[in-house]
Formats: C-alpha cells, sequence, structure tokens
C-alpha cells in the first residue's frame, strides 16, 4: 500500500517561519555569535570603549580623566536567493513512482518534506562557507571573517609544527581582557589532526572529542574552548575570537525574507523560493588573533573566471 502523502503542502504552510530561520540560521559557526536582527542593508554596530583613570580623591577640584569613546564598523549584508523546481511525473518511473499523485487539482510533491530538508541543509552549508570566506553574489564580493580579519590591527600568531603548538600560539596571543569570553576555531580537518595530537601526548583527560556534528573540546589546562567548523576546512587558519564581538546579522523583521513552496499551474510543476540576507563583522579587531598558514587554492579562479555585475552565483 502506497504511502499517503497528499497532505504534506501543508508541512511548509504551516512551518514557514521556522524554515527561513532554519534556512538562514542554521550555519554550525552561528550557533557560537552573536545574531543580530533588523539588518536591512549596511547597519552599523555601536562600540563603546571606555578608558578609566583614578584621580586623587583626596584633592580638591575637578580633574577630569579617561574618555568613554564610541566608534563604529559596519555590517555589509549579501542578499541572496534560491530558487528551484521539481517535476512531480519525471519522478513516476523512477523509486517515488508510487507517490505521484498526478489526479486534476490534487497535485503533490512525493516527499516533499525530505526535499525541503535537503535544501535547508545545502542552504547551511553555503551560509557556512559565506560566514567564514565570504560570498560573491551579482559579481559584487561580500567579506567572512577571514577576509575582515586579513586588516591591520588584529592579533598575528605563528602557524607552529602541529596542531597542538598552533592552538597554543593562538591561546597566548588572545588579549587576557576577553579571554573568558574567547573560543578557538579551526577546521574540521585540523581539528581532528589535533585531537591525534593530544591522543598521542597521552592526554586523555579531555571529554570526547565530538557528539554527532559537534565537533568541541576544551583546551587542556585552559577553560578555552576549541571548536571544529566546517568552513574553515582546508583554510590552514586557527582563529581567536570574542563570542559576544562577533556578530552575524540577518533581517528576520521583514516579508522580504520568504520561504514559498507551491504548484505553479503555469509551469506544471512544483517551485521553491528561499530569500534571505546575511552579513558578520567583528567588534574589535585588536580582540582577535589569527594563525594563517599558506594554502595553495587550486580551485582559484583565473583572471578571465572573475564574475562580473548581473551574475548570481547559487547560495
Amino acid at each position: 500500500m502506497a504511502v499517503n502523502l497528499t497532505g504534506l503542502t501543508t508541512y511548509v504552510e504551516q512551518n514557514a517561519n521556522q524554515l527561513i530561520s532554519k534556512a538562514s540560521l542554521g550555519a554550525p559557526s552561528l550557533k557560537y555569535f552573536n545574531v543580530q536582527t533588523g539588518v536591512k542593508g549596511k547597519t552599523a554596530i555601536n562600540l563603546l570603549n571606555t578608558t578609566i583613570s583614578l584621580g586623587n580623591g583626596r584633592a580638591c577640584g575637578w580633574n577630569e580623566a579617561g574618555v568613554s569613546k564610541v566608534t563604529q564598523r559596519e555590517i555589509n549584508p549579501w542578499v541572496a536567493k534560491i530558487n528551484q523546481s521539481f517535476c512531480d511525473k519525471a519522478m513516476i518511473d523512477y523509486f517515488l513512482n508510487a507517490e505521484v499523485n498526478i489526479a486534476a487539482g490534487r497535485a503533490t510533491l512525493p516527499a516533499e518534506e525530505a526535499f525541503i530538508a535537503d535544501v535547508i541543509k545545502g542552504a547551511n552549508e553555503a551560509v557556512e562557507d559565506a560566514v567564514w570566506n565570504g560570498v560573491t553574489i551579482g559579481g559584487v564580493k561580500y567579506n567572512g571573517l577571514l577576509d575582515i580579519l586579513a586588516a591591520e590591527g588584529v592579533v598575528q600568531a605563528t602557524v607552529g609544527a602541529t596542531q597542538f603548538e598552533t592552538v597554543k600560539n593562538v591561546y597566548k596571543a588572545i588579549p587576557a581582557a576577553v579571554l573568558k569570553d574567547s573560543a578557538i576555531f579551526m577546521g574540521i580537518d585540523a581539528y581532528r589532526e589535533l585531537v591525534m595530537e593530544l591522543v598521542e601526548k597521552n592526554l586523555y583527560h579531555h571529554p570526547a572529542y565530538d557528539n554527532a556534528d559537534v565537533f568541541e573540546m576544551v583546551l587542556p589546562g585552559t577553560a578555552t574552548k576549541i571548536i571544529g567548523v566546517p568552513g574553515l576546512n582546508g583554510k590552514g587558519a586557527t582563529v581567536a575570537l570574542p563570542l559576544s564581538e562577533t556578530v552575524y546579522g540577518v533581517d528576520m523583521q521583514n516579508d522580504q525574507e520568504v520561504f514559498k513552496f507551491w504548484y505553479s499551474d503555469d509551469n506544471q510543476e512544483f517551485r521553491l523560493a528561499i530569500n534571505f540576507n546575511g552579513g558578520v563583522q567583528v567588534a574589535f579587531l585588536d580582540n582577535c588573533v589569527i594563525a594563517k598558514a599558506v594554502v595553495v587554492d587550486d580551485d582559484t579562479p583565473s583572471g578571465d573566471e572573475t564574475p562580473t555585475e548581473g551574475e548570481d552565483d547559487e547560495v
């Protein structure tokens, strides 16, 4: 007996808000950062940094000292869309043929929930990559964290001969004022190497290094987390960031953010449209640390492959 999937279209209708949130905020790295909503275009992060100077309380008079400095850094978000179509009738000759409902007025996409879940998974992977490495959309490059951390003012740490040495160098370079708020990020590839190095050093007293999709540990002898994230895979970068000062900006308050799934009578196919935005920024560059090895990227585009204005990269 075939499974009745005629009610699956309501899955999207009833969960549209949850689905757009999963698509735009589901990247693994984002759960560690400070999310700022209401970001529709270029948006300033207002920063306050107060310097206190203690004066002589035994003396009369007004002796002003110290300053509260207000500065700004800007989130420049990308605006992305995902458009996909699904022809249910193309499935008739394949494994989902029993679920294809072709009766007039009863158009239903087989395994709709599974298709949508896989699209969201792909969106999360694209956002994760954009967070760290930036993304080019419409011929415009939007910076990721590695682009931002290439600026002057970021603390530079030495790349060691091993992952453990590199992590120690990064840890020692974290400014003391933000140590409690900081975490060290690296690619999952480098993270796994680090785990093996710790095991070889007989440092077995740390907890299990991964749990499903979570790659976290505490650097032995410290309270600082080390986190493996897919956005840094193959990048040769080990980064320390103050979590409360690392901001991911999204809208999530605007009807321009869309998660829509429908059957198009005109095109005789199912269509999926997702529109959302996102952008990343760090508050104080001098509180960040990076150790970056030289990585040869065979996929680096040549000059004649540079996107031109108006071309949309898929996200």
